[in-house]
């Protein structure tokens, strides 16, 4: 698997986010939006790490453009569809945060349950997951 990696890397954070990304040029911008209100940039705390899993839209320019305006953003871009879980795998293996959350890149899951759920990390849970009641995704994804 070949993937080129882009974004500067500092000092280890706190928080780890994983992204998959397929499909998603209209969501990112949003996406970080969101997850900046729960982990605001700038404080070293949070990392993100956008994996390109060949998505035929422009989601790679803007991956590109999220990682030159905020440093803590690693966009890495695989070099053909390898999938879902295989594109979680890759940015697990570049995660280098205390804690690591997997997200869908279309705001499925909402930045603002991260606290929470590693809030039950720190009371001694090994995993902790978040349930939906209703999903929010387009058709074209189930």
């Amino acid at each position: 698997m070949s993937a080129n990696a882009t974004g500067r890397r500092a000092a280890a954070p706190i928080v780890s986010v994983v992204i998959p990304v397929f499909r998603s040029e209209d969501c990112l911008e949003p996406l970080i939006y969101a997850i900046h209100k729960v982990y605001p940039p700038g404080e070293g705390i949070l990392e993100v790490i956008l994996v390109n899993d060949c998505s035929p839209d422009g989601s790679w320019e803007v991956i590109e453009r999220l990682c030159q305006i905020y440093p803590h953003i690693i966009g890495i871009d695989l070099r053909r569809n390898f999938g879902q879980n295989n594109a979680i795998l890759v940015g697990l293996r570049h995660a280098r945060g205390r804690y690591l959350a997997i997200m869908d890149d279309d705001l499925q899951h909402s930045p603002d349950d991260l606290p929470a759920l590693f809030a039950a990390l720190d009371d001694g849970a090994d995993v902790a997951y978040a349930a939906f009641g209703v999903k929010h995704q387009k058709l074209w994804k189930n």
